[in-house]
């Protein structure tokens, strides 16, 4: 429902999905492949071998959104539920055996301040709301 908290939660983190995929598909800000690894990656056909994290494409496919409400309010996620990928996402994200190539934590540094300042506005009107009318 428009201008409901969850709705808000939700398209908030709809706009972080969306940067996160864009994020990896720039591979900008990301640490550059070994060059035995472009190698492999140009050997196997990648349609993008300069890119790291988009080989197949399936991480970026695999970011998902959801929300869980409750009575008390609700909480909305950006993450990757298919656990392969999930798997491979964090092993990436904090150099688990790999070099640490992190797209999601930029973004959110990046959309922290807009996301709060955005959900804030609507907790505000809710909250004026119901001291107006109750």
């Amino acid at each position: 429902m428009p201008g409901s908290l969850s709705g808000a939660v939700e398209a908030e983190c709809q706009r972080v999905a969306k940067r996160w995929k864009e994020y990896i598909e720039e591979g900008t800000n990301v640490r550059l492949l070994a060059p035995a690894t472009l190698a492999e990656k140009i050997r196997h056909g990648s349609p993008t071998p300069d890119i790291p994290l988009m080989d197949t494409g399936e991480m970026v496919d695999s970011i998902e959104v959801w929300i869980d409400e409750s009575p008390g309010g609700c909480t909305g996620h950006v993450g990757i539920r298919a656990q392969n990928r999930a798997n491979i996402a964090v092993f990436h994200e904090y150099g688990l055996g790999v070099p640490a190539r992190p797209t999601l934590r930029p973004v959110v540094d990046e959309m922290k301040q807009s996301i709060t300042d955005n959900i804030f506005n609507v907790v505000a009107d809710k909250i004026i709301e119901e001291f107006l009318h109750g």
